[in-house]
């Protein structure tokens, strides 16, 4: 368990729009990271308490998911909207731009972050993938509540 990189456990259709994206992320010279694919239930259910349950409770979560631990600042936001996701039917995966320094820009502060985020989900989305940054609330870049996610 815990957090899965793994293609194998994608279904087809999703696996092939995924890795004709990401050859063209490499031939675009688009620097990204995989964070995450399939994930099981007990990950989801773990993500889904976080941020609505106790520390504790959330931490039990974690460990028997095969997840780190968390603090008490990072069990007050939560991490996802959805009970049951695409992810745990092999049908999304987490996919995030890479700055230079090999660094994840999470916090999309200004213009040239939000260019990273939107130059990776252009190319994601002519393959296909609907993409969370679509999802409303957006922020000043028009850029919305997941923007690590893709799906079909």
């Amino acid at each position: 368990m815990g957090i899965c990189k793994d293609f194998n456990k994608l279904k087809p259709e999703f696996k092939e729009k995924l890795q004709s994206a990401l050859k063209e992320l490499d031939e675009k010279r688009i620097a990204y990271a995989i964070i995450e694919t399939y994930r099981d239930q007990k990950v989801q259910d773990a993500y889904y308490a976080q941020g609505r349950e106790s520390l504790d409770i959330v931490n039990q979560k974690r460990i028997e998911a095969g997840l780190s631990v968390i603090d008490e600042y990072q069990n007050r936001h939560i991490i996802t909207k959805a009970r049951h996701s695409k992810h745990t039917d092999g049908l999304a995966a987490g996919i995030v731009p890479v700055i230079s320094n090999g660094r994840i820009p999470w916090l999309i502060r200004d213009a040239s972050t939000a260019a990273l985020w939107l130059s990776l989900a252009e190319v994601m989305k002519k393959h296909g993938l609907t993409w969370g940054g679509d999802w409303e609330p957006k922020n000043e870049w028009g850029i919305g509540w997941d923007p690590a996610h893709y799906e079909i």
